[in-house]
C-alpha cells in the first residue's frame, strides 16, 4: 500500500511539472479541446493577431518591422474556467526578455472578443498567475475595466 501511494505521488509530481514546461500550453480545466481565442483576429487598432494554444502574436507589426519579432509571446498555461492565459516573452524582447505575463479575455460573442493584459514583466509563472487583479471589470469593455483602460477588442477573421 505504501509503495502505491509513493508511486501515485511521483506520477502526480511528474505530471504537474510537465504541465508547466514553457511552450506547452495546458488547461487547468483539463479541456484542451477548446481555447476561445484561437484563430486570426483583427484588433480594434487595425492590426491582426494570431492566437493559438502556443503563441500570441501581433502579425501586422512583424510584417512592417522586422525587429519586432520579439512580439511573439509563448503561451505556457491556459485556464478556460477563469478565462486567462499565462505567456512568456521571447528572449529577444527589448523590455521583458523571458518574463511572464497574464491576459484575461471575455468570451467571444458574434465573432468579437476582448482581452486585457493585467500582468507583465513577472519573473516566474507563479508570479504571473498570482498577480493582483485591480480594476478588472467586464461589463463595459469598450470604455474601461482593464486597469483604467478599455479592453482590446478583437474580431475573428
Amino acid at each position: 500500500m505504501k509503495k502505491t501511494k509513493i508511486l501515485i505521488k511521483v506520477i502526480v509530481t511528474v505530471t504537474m511539472g510537465m504541465l508547466l514546461l514553457p511552450g506547452c500550453a495546458n488547461d487547468n480545466n483539463e479541456d484542451n479541446s477548446r481555447f476561445d481565442l484561437e484563430g486570426i483576429w483583427t484588433e480594434n487598432v487595425g492590426w491582426n493577431s494570431s492566437i493559438t494554444t502556443h503563441i500570441f502574436s501581433f502579425d501586422n507589426w512583424k510584417q512592417t518591422n522586422t525587429a519586432s519579432a520579439y512580439l511573439d509571446k509563448r503561451i505556457v498555461s491556459i485556464d478556460n474556467t477563469s478565462d486567462y492565459f499565462i505567456y512568456r516573452e521571447n528572449d529577444a524582447d527589448g523590455f521583458n526578455p523571458g518574463k511572464y505575463g497574464k491576459v484575461y479575455w471575455i468570451e467571444p460573442i458574434n465573432g468579437s472578443a476582448y482581452y486585457c493584459m493585467i500582468a507583465y514583466g513577472k519573473n516566474t509563472i507563479d508570479e504571473a498567475v498570482n498577480a493582483p487583479i485591480t480594476s478588472l471589470v467586464t461589463t463595459a469593455p469598450d470604455t474601461g475595466g482593464c486597469g483604467g483602460f478599455s479592453w482590446s477588442k478583437i474580431r475573428k477573421q
